[in-house]
Formats: structure tokens, C-alpha cells, sequence
């Protein structure tokens, strides 16, 4: 098989004339390389090495190597500048500056890697990318030409040309030597010599440049070494300096502070030395161990001791105190002791050197305690305060005498009760009013004074002012024999510490008031109706128990009466009794008629004013017509019946209460509960104990009784002279009224006889109008019809048949006038004509006048 022989042979065999030449000048060219090889050693050995020193070393090498240019690049950044260059042209060094690719914009253009990506035979040395195959590769990777790798002409020329830029072969050097710059292992450039002579370097040039381009790689490495070293120091430096800086920064704002701390301190203590020299106050310590009291020179003057004196046992400061006042303060002090988290403070009295008697305030705290929390130093300030003392007992004794002289003069029952409840003090009023001298009131309690029976509620409010509520009721209570009505205020009385030791109370007699609010009696002894006597019953039982009454039935049926007549039997009859319709206030003035308000509630308010519910202390309130209330309302209801408290309109102070609680109504509060217009909780509480008070058509017998009430109450209200006298057929046109308005219509159409009468003794029956609708019932024309629960028919059928039997009974009455028969229904004659065509009347009914109505347009009237 044919030999082939390689690129690398046949190159190599090509350049051996070359080789052969050079061999024979290699023992001259060792020597001046060596020689020049150490005069760039010491070149650049020098301490410091300027731009300047390293551009001659450039030229130098040019000079010695008899070339046209020489240029040297380092790394810098990404790219490889020229660090030092002489030969090359202005343009030239302009335009091949820089090895990096760059793209449109300028920026650097990078590899897989994300290395820049070097352009020419310096960026493919620096890179490594070498072949073994070109014979114009070093082993220690460097670059050069001969006759078979001319850049122009050569075998390889056309693959160079693609390596090379274009800007560097325009230049025309035919002869280059490119020779990599290791430092430390790493490529940080090279060092490249051109010509534009043909075959000026041989491979001792190139071997040459190489051991040249390692001196420079030990010095950039030692440059590079120092930088890191310089750059380490300066960091460390800085650093240093700037530790320092911010120590001293710390420093001087330590000194600040401390010198504003200080300055502070003084202005503080000058303060204070003024505050206390200004208030006159002293300053004492007391050590528990040695037994001696410190104190400063306004405490030593303020006791008349010389200003030397500054200290004295404790035994010498209680021998200076009266012996009352030494107990209290030490027991003040053995308190403090005790509990030393609170302050001590004393008023005692104490006598100087010069023997005055100087009241003193001492106030102190212990301040040190040993490991088991005994008191080891006490310190505290003292204040003469005998001016103040003076000024305070002035002041007192003319308040003494001042409430001494209303105490004595007011024309209200002024009193004092301890803590027993028992009196330790009343006016003369209160004495003048029980005719028993004060001597024998004061130690006694209300039941003692006015019995038992009438003062329990008495004694329930005195405890309830004791627990600190301040409470004003109304109350009754038989005094000789007299029943007599008091409007009480009673309210806390407090000792200095603010402990409640008994109450001062004041009464104001308001029997005559309550006289004035006269209320007609319709019911009593004089009720003769099985119905209202059962009532009466009922009523009787409730009035024994506080339990909550619910009364029932139609309106004007005398509810309110009713709930009188439980009050008036019932313990709490002493107390007051209030009413309010809650169909007659406004939903928003409901609330706060019935619970109070407080100042600013609402825009007008100039509270606070006391509702119902306050002002019941110790009564009744009757709360009528309370199917009225609004839902909110009856939560607030609800919420007072389970706690007994409520807070005000706008306010929210709770109030306590005891009064007892009496709803009416007209309504079916179950069918209103079912229809969501009241709620089901609220109808449980109320319906604790229900009475069903029964209108006035089912209770005729007492109509004569009710009639003789209202008469005699109008006729006093009217300024009659005499009660004017029923008259027998007037009286029976009363009895036989159906009363749809009940016992509310009877009275308004007995004033309105009265006054129709114009003063006449005796009321006939033409004096009373009683409304047309409702005529007087004639003897024997009672009538009624009775229904079952419908269980086959509907409720309309029943309907029907309802308005059939009241027709039939319509046209019984009138004897067939359809004309009187429809009057008396209060419907048209076409109305009552229709109905009669539809219950088939003109065939099947036989009137007692003998006519049938079998034609329409007759009337039997």
C-alpha cells in the first residue's frame, strides 16, 4: 500500500534548509538571548514599574528580534487590549484593540459556557484551540509562521485568512509569532510579534519568545500578587477604618448621651430641689437596722430643729407624737410593713422644740428588702400642712353650722341611718311629725316606728342604697293612725376612705298630691255579677304574691281598674302606681317614657329624667294595651323582667328596680304570637298568673253600682251640687245596652247626660244617646245562635249560614219590612234583597204580619 505522508511530515520536511541554516548560528543566538533574556528579567524586577518602562521593554524586544511590531495584551474584564505596543499603526491598534465578538448593540457575544467569544489567532491561543495537525503550532501553544503558513501565499494560507481578521491581514504582515502569557497555569494573554517579511522566524525565535513570555507571566503574576495583597491591605484597611470610625462615631454618642444624661440628671435634681423647697416639703429616711431617721435641712426647719441636725432615732420621733396619733400611724406603718407594694400614709400631729403642735403628712414606700422581703430603708417626704388643717376646720364648722341650720329648719324629714339600719340622727320635722322627741327615734328602725307590715319594701331599698345605689320612691306609711304618703330620696353616706357607713335620706310628704289623683272605684262590694266576682277572686289571689299578672279582655272593660285593685291589696299598696298605655306613645317615645333617658339621648333632651319603671320604686306599674309594643321594645322588656336592671335612653349606668309588673291587653297576644307581631319568649314571662276581666254586657247586675261611682264621681268633677238620680226606665234602657264600648262608653254617656241635663237632679231616659247602631234590646228579644267547629264545611259555608240566620231574624223583627229589616242589618234594601233571592226567602218564610214576600217590590214596612 502506497506511504501517504501527513501535512505535519511534509511541512517539516519543507522547513529543514531553514532549520539547517539556523543551526549554524545557535551558539551565538543562546548566548545574546541569555543575556537579553536578563536584561528584561531586570527590567521589570524593578520596585516600580511605570507604563513608560513598559513600553521600552516593548521596543526593545522589537529591536531585538529585528521585527516591524511588537504588542503585548493582558486580560482585562472580558477582553484582551493591547497593554503595551509599538510598530503597529494608529488605525491598527484602533481596530484591533479588542479580541471579544460583539453583536448589533455592542454587547459581548458568549459562548455555551458564557465565556466571551475571541475573535482572531490570539483569541484561538488564549482559548487553547490548537491542532496537532498544523504544523505552525508550538508545544507550549504558540503560533508562527514559515513557508508552508504564510498568511498570503502558502499551502495553509487560505485556512489562516479564515482565522485571521480581516483588518490584520489588510495590514499586510506575512510573518507572525503569537506566544501565550501564562500566569499561574491560566492564559491571562500573549505576546505577538508581526512583519511583513516572509520567513523571518525560525523555531529557536519562537522557543526564544516563549521563555520571554514566561518572564513576563512570573512578573504579571507577581503584579497581580501584589494587587491582590495591596487590594487585601486596603480592604483591611478600610475596613479597619471603618470599625474605628464607627467605634469612635459610638463613642462620642455614648459621651453625648451621657453628657445630656448627666445634664438632665442636674436640671431634674435642680427641679426637684425647687419643687420641694416651693411645695415646703421634707425629706426623711428611715433605717430599719440601725433604727435612725435622715432627714434634710426643710424637714429640720419645719421642726424646729437647727439646720445641723440631720438625723435622730425612731424612738425620739414617736415620743414627739400625742399618743392617739402614735397608734394610728403605727398601725398605718405595721400595715406597710406588711404589704410594702402600697404607700404609707400618715396625718399626725407632732411637737417642735419650741413646743408647737404642727400637723404633719408624712407619705413614703420601703424601697430595699433583704432575700425574705423584709424591709431594710424606707424613704418618703413630709409636709407641714397646720395651715391647711386650720383653714379645713374653719371651713368645716361653718359647713357644720350650715347644714345644721337646714338640718334644723327644712320642712322635709331629714335623717341618718348606720349601717344596722337603725336612726342616728333626724330633724326636728321628722320628730315634730311622729310627735315622739328625737331622743326616742334615734336608735330605733322603721318597723319599730311604723310597723312591720308597711316598711318591708323599706328595708329592702335601705339595703339596696348600702350595696351603693342611690334609689327615690314613692311610700306610705300610717303615722297616728293616718295614712300618709312620703316621696323618699335616700343615697350612700361614705366615710373618708370612701366606705360606706349608712345613708342619709330626705322625705317629702306628698299625701295631699296623691289625694288630688282620685280614681273611680268600679269595682268592689258592690259587684253582684258571677263574672266580675271571680275576677275579684282572682285579683285577690295575685294581690298576695309579686308574681307578674297578665290582664285580658275587650277594651274599656276596666283593666286598669283591675290592676288598681291588685295594687291596693297587695304589700306594695304603700308604694306608688303607675300606668302607661302603650298604644298612646310613639314607638320612639315609648322607650324612654317607660326606662328614663340621659342628657343628649336624643336632639332636645336635657336629661337625665327618671322613666315609669323608676319612678314604680317600690309599686306597681301597669303596662296597658302591651300588645303595642315595638319588637326592640320588648327585648329591652324581657331583659328588665329576668335582671331587674335596665339602663337609660343613651346611657349605660345599670338601674335596678323593684316594682312589681301588671300588663293589659285586648289582644290575643297567642294569635299575635303566632303572626310574628309579638314574641313568644315575652308571652311566657308575662303569663305567669292571666285574669280575664269580662266586658260589660256579661256583668249587667253591676251596672246600678257602676252608674251610682260615675254619677257621684262626675257630678264632684262637674261642680254639681247633688248627684243626680237615675230613673227607673233610663237605668233599665242601661241594663238591656249590649255595651260594645263597655264600662269607657257607660261613663261617657253618663257626662254626656249630665251635661245634657243642664243640672237636673233626676236622669230620664231620654236624657241618654246611645249609639243607634246598638239600640236598647226590648223584653223578650234576646237573641242567639250557636256554632260547632266546621268539620264538613268550609268557612265560608258557615259564613253563609251565619248571614242566613241573622237575615231571618232581621225580617222577624220588623214583621217582613224589608225596608227596617236591611236599616236594622245596616246594609242597603238591594243588599238584603239579594240575600233573600240566595237563601230562597220569598218562598219559605211566613212573617208574623201574615204577608209573605213572595214579590219582591212589597214591603211590609
Amino acid at each position: 500500500m502506497k506511504q501517504v505522508k501527513t501535512r505535519r511530515e511534509a511541512a517539516e520536511e519543507m522547513m529543514q534548509p531553514d532549520r539547517l541554516a539556523a543551526m549554524k548560528d545557535r551558539p551565538r543566538s543562546m548566548s545574546k538571548n541569555q543575556e537579553f533574556a536578563i536584561e528584561i528579567l531586570e527590567r521589570l524586577n524593578q520596585r516600580v514599574l511605570r507604563s513608560a518602562d513598559l513600553e521600552k521593554i516593548v521596543e526593545s524586544m522589537r529591536n531585538y528580534a529585528d521585527v516591524e511590531a511588537v504588542g503585548v495584551r493582558i486580560r482585562e474584564g472580558d477582553d484582551y487590549p493591547y497593554l503595551a505596543a509599538t510598530g503597529y499603526p494608529h488605525d491598527y491598534l484602533k481596530a484591533e484593540n479588542y479580541l471579544c465578538s460583539r453583536g448589533g448593540s455592542g454587547q459581548l457575544l458568549r459562548d455555551s459556557e458564557g465565556n466571551p467569544v475571541l475573535e482572531c489567532m490570539c483569541g484561538e491561543i488564549i482559548r487553547g484551540k490548537m491542532a496537532d495537525s498544523r504544523p505552525f503550532f508550538t508545544a507550549a501553544g504558540s503560533f508562527w509562521t514559515a513557508g508552508l503558513s504564510k498568511l498570503l501565499e502558502s499551502q495553509y494560507g487560505g485556512e489562516l485568512k479564515a482565522i485571521f481578521r480581516n483588518h490584520f491581514i489588510s495590514s499586510g504582515y506575512e510573518s507572525v509569532a503569537i506566544v501565550p502569557i501564562h500566569c499561574d497555569r491560566e492564559v491571562i494573554g500573549v505576546l505577538q510579534l508581526c512583519d511583513s517579511r516572509d520567513d523571518i522566524f525560525c523555531p529557536e525565535t519562537v522557543c526564544f519568545f516563549e521563555m520571554i513570555a514566561a518572564i513576563l507571566g512570573v512578573f504579571f503574576l507577581r503584579v497581580q500578587s501584589e494587587q491582590a495583597l495591596g487590594q487585601a491591605l486596603e480592604e483591611r484597611v478600610e475596613q479597619r477604618t471603618a470599625e474605628l470610625s464607627q467605634a469612635k462615631a459610638l463613642l462620642e454618642d455614648r459621651l453625648r448621651e451621657r453628657e445630656a444624661a448627666e445634664e438632665e440628671w442636674l436640671l431634674r435634681q435642680s427641679r426637684q430641689e425647687l419643687a420641694l423647697e416651693v411645695s415646703n416639703l421634707g425629706l426623711w429616711e428611715w433605717n430599719l437596722n440601725s433604727d435612725m431617721v435622715y432627714f434634710d435641712q426643710r424637714r429640720s426647719r419645719m421642726l424646729g430643729y437647727s439646720t445641723y441636725e440631720s438625723e435622730s432615732d425612731f424612738a425620739a420621733w414617736q415620743n414627739r407624737i400625742p399618743r392617739d396619733d402614735k397608734l394610728k400611724v403605727l398601725k398605718i406603718l405595721k400595715r406597710h410593713l406588711a404589704n410594702p407594694s402600697e404607700f404609707f400614709e400618715a396625718e399626725y400631729r407632732l411637737q417642735t422644740d419650741s413646743g408647737e403642735w404642727k400637723w404633719i403628712l408624712d407619705r413614703g414606700k420601703v424601697v430595699e428588702t433583704d432575700q425574705n422581703g423584709k424591709a431594710l430603708r424606707m424613704v418618703g417626704i413630709c409636709l407641714d400642712i397646720t395651715d391647711r388643717k386650720r383653714v379645713y376646720e374653719e371651713q368645716l364648722h361653718e359647713t357644720v353650722e350650715q347644714f345644721q341650720g337646714i338640718f334644723e329648719s327644712a320642712r322635709d324629714c331629714i335623717f341618718v341611718k348606720d349601717f344596722t339600719l337603725r336612726y342616728t340622727q333626724v330633724n326636728p320635722y321628722f320628730a315634730g311629725l311622729l310627735e315622739i322627741p328625737e331622743s326616742q327615734i334615734v336608735g330605733r328602725t322603721d318597723a319599730e316606728l311604723f310597723g312591720k307590715d308597711s316598711t318591708e319594701i323599706l328595708a329592702e331599698v335601705d339595703q339596696r342604697v348600702l350595696k351603693g345605689e342611690t334609689v327615690e320612691q314613692e311610700h306610705t306609711r300610717l303615722i297616728k293612725g293616718v295614712q300618709r304618703t312620703f316621696l323618699d330620696t335616700k343615697v350612700p353616706m361614705r366615710n373618708s376612705q370612701g366606705k360606706i357607713t349608712g345613708i342619709i335620706g330626705i322625705s317629702r310628704e306628698i299625701t295631699d298630691r296623691k289625694r288630688g289623683e282620685s280614681v273611680a272605684l268600679l269595682v268592689g262590694s258592690g259587684c253582684r255579677s258571677r263574672a266580675m266576682r271571680a275576677t275579684l277572686r282572682a285579683a285577690r289571689l295575685a294581690a298576695q304574691t309579686d308574681s307578674i299578672v297578665l290582664l285580658t279582655g275587650e277594651s274599656g272593660a276596666g283593666k286598669d281598674h283591675i290592676a288598681r285593685y291588685i295594687h291596693d291589696n297587695s304589700k306594695r299598696a304603700h308604694g306608688p302606681f303607675f300606668s302607661i298605655n302603650c298604644a298612646a306613645v310613639s314607638p320612639e317615645l315609648a322607650e324612654s317614657e317607660l326606662f328614663g333617658y340621659e342628657s343628649g339621648a336624643f336632639t332636645g333632651s336635657k336629661g337625665p329624667k327618671r322613666g315609669l319603671l323608676e319612678l314604680a320604686e317600690g309599686g306597681t306599674i301597669l303596662l296597658n294595651e302591651i300588645g303595642e309594643l315595638s319588637p326592640s321594645l320588648q327585648a329591652k322588656l324581657l331583659t328588665f323582667l329576668d335582671t331587674r336592671q335596665f339602663t337609660r335612653v343613651g346611657g349605660v349606668k345599670l338601674f335596678t328596680v323593684n316594682a312589681r309588673l301588671i300588663a293589659a291587653t285586648n289582644r290575643n297576644l297567642e294569635k299575635e304570637v303566632k303572626l310574628n307581631r309579638f314574641r313568644q319568649d315575652l308571652f311566657y314571662r308575662l303569663d305567669v298568673f292571666s285574669i280575664e276581666v269580662p266586658p260589660l254586657r256579661q256583668r249587667t247586675e253591676d251596672i246600678p253600682a257602676l252608674v251610682a261611682d260615675i254619677l257621684g264621681d262626675l257630678s264632684s268633677k262637674l261642680g254639681l251640687d247633688s248627684v243626680p238620680v237615675m230613673d227607673t226606665r233610663a237605668l233599665k234602657a242601661l241594663e238591656v245596652y249590649p255595651w260594645p264600648g263597655n264600662v269607657r262608653e257607660l261613663r261617657n254617656v253618663l257626662e254626656r247626660a249630665l251635661i245634657l241635663g243642664g243640672g237636673k237632679r233626676r236622669i230620664s231616659r231620654e236624657d241618654l244617646t246611645l249609639n243607634h247602631k246598638f239600640k236598647t234590646k226590648e223584653v223578650g228579644q234576646e237573641w242567639s245562635v250557636t256554632f260547632g267547629f266546621p268539620e264538613n264545611e268550609t268557612i265560608n259555608e258557615v259564613t253563609m249560614n251565619l248571614k242566613r240566620h241573622l237575615v231571618v231574624e232581621a225580617l222577624r223583627r220588623t214583621h217582613g219590612s224589608r225596608k227596617r229589616a236591611a236599616a236594622l242589618l245596616g246594609i242597603s234594601p238591594d243588599s238584603l234583597k239579594h240575600y233573600m233571592h240566595i237563601f230562597d226567602l220569598f218562598t219559605i218564610m211566613d212573617f208574623q204580619s201574615g204577608a209573605k214576600p213572595d214579590r219582591p217590590e212589597e214591603d211590609h214596612g
